[in-house]
């Protein structure tokens, strides 16, 4: 039987163990609580054991890119740049840095939208001109993720209250 202490309400169990996995689940369909569980094993892995995961999701992305990513499909032809799973955090080198600059000039290249899940992004403009760019829901379950570890490193699991004072509605309204 479940007994609330001063650290533990009632409303925060319920919340915690109710409302927020419904809420991912079912409501916003999200995957947040599967990859938050895989970021809580991650953190015990070991430094070698992280980058090797590291070093596999890297070589998915770029192999990605250059088959389906007209702007670095260019790149790698022009630099002559090959690379493996084996040598990639060496091969990483050889591509030049993607810039805002580049972003701007190559927008319409640096992108292949297959479906909806794509929500139209910007840089906060502080050193100038903001920055365009996309980003699919995939990315946004793993920042929640993200601030859900972070959160429970600071002390704060979830389903625990919280007051937030921050300018960016979007911040406010995504990370549930």
């Amino acid at each position: 039987m479940y007994v609330p202490n001063t650290y533990h309400s009632m409303g925060t169990y319920i919340r915690r163990n109710l409302f927020i996995p419904l809420y991912w689940k079912y409501i916003n369909r999200s995957k947040v609580l599967t990859y938050f569980q895989k970021l809580k094993e991650y953190q015990w892995h070991s430094l070698k054991g992280n980058l090797e995961i590291r070093r596999r999701k890297l070589f998915k992305l770029i192999t990605y890119a250059s088959q389906n990513i007209p702007y670095y499909q260019q790149v790698i032809k022009e630099h002559n740049i090959q690379f493996s799973e084996d040598t990639l955090f060496d091969d990483i080198k050889k591509f030049p840095l993607l810039t805002k600059e580049v972003i701007r000039n190559h927008f319409d290249e640096l992108h292949r939208f297959r479906d909806k899940t794509y929500y139209r992004n910007t840089s906060g403009g502080s050193t100038g001109e903001p920055v365009v760019f996309y980003q699919d829901k995939e990315y946004l379950d793993w920042a929640n993720a993200s601030k859900r570890l972070f959160n429970e490193w600071a002390g704060r699991k979830m389903g625990d209250p919280m007051v937030k004072l921050w300018g960016s509605l979007a911040d406010i309204l995504g990370s549930g």
